[in-house]
């Protein structure tokens, strides 16, 4: 299945989320190894054929769950937004931590995974192709929107006060921290200026709970 607009990706995910076991096993394979391909090599060694040879099938086995390239990248990038926000769903939304706990664990939420290189890599490479691509960029949109209105769901229970002129600008800047801060300690940059990722990562949870809670 493919989408395009906002609102049928929108409905993907919610879709998919109620569905856990939705892929087969094939389509399952041939996913997690387009994330490792693009991970670890990028781009350029990205072909459905390259593909078909990492997972051990022929070719057409590929094309007949994936016509094309552009189809194959667009399920990868939903099935990896809908990953996350399951581990969303199962580590942050619970009604059993505080406030303040549960921003730190979303904040962790944002940054996790991407000390590896396999992950770091995988979305430094979607990010980039979602500058010519609409369905990637309307996908990594929706993620976003996802993040920032999470954080202004958190902000709003901690800083009630906090005027929408403060609220909104804070939420989109802490979550594009988080992001950046993912180009900070991904494989190839582990220890910038003496900063190793523990303390970097320690300073964002400091930064984006002080922004998060100031008047």
């Amino acid at each position: 299945m493919t989408v395009s607009s906002k609102a049928e990706i929108a409905a993907r995910i919610d879709s998919d989320l109620l569905e856990v076991s939705k892929r087969s096993a094939r389509e399952r394979e041939i996913l997690n190894a387009v994330r490792q391909l693009l991970g670890n090599e990028g781009f350029a060694n990205f072909s459905l054929r390259r593909v078909a040879s990492d997972v051990g099938v022929h070719l057409r086995t590929v094309q007949h769950y994936f016509k094309t390239k552009d189809i194959l990248v667009t399920e990868v990038l939903l099935d990896t937004t809908i990953y996350y926000r399951r581990i969303f769903e199962e580590s942050v939304n619970k009604n059993d931590i505080s406030p303040k706990k549960r921003f730190i664990v979303f904040i962790d939420y944002l940054l996790s995974g991407f000390t590896e290189k396999e992950t770091a890599g995988f979305f430094l490479q979607l990010w980039a192709h979602a500058h010519h691509n609409a369905s990637a960029a309307a996908i990594l949109e929706q993620m976003n929107n996802f993040h920032i209105g999470e954080i202004l769901r958190f902000m709003d229970s901690m800083n009630p006060g906090i005027s929408d002129k403060r609220r909104n600008p804070r939420a989109a800047m802490i979550v594009a921290m988080a992001e950046g801060v993912t180009h900070a300690v991904s494989y190839s940059k582990r220890n910038i200026a003496g900063a190793g990722i523990d303390g970097i990562v320690e300073e964002v949870r400091a930064m984006a709970y002080k922004m998060a809670t100031e008047p």
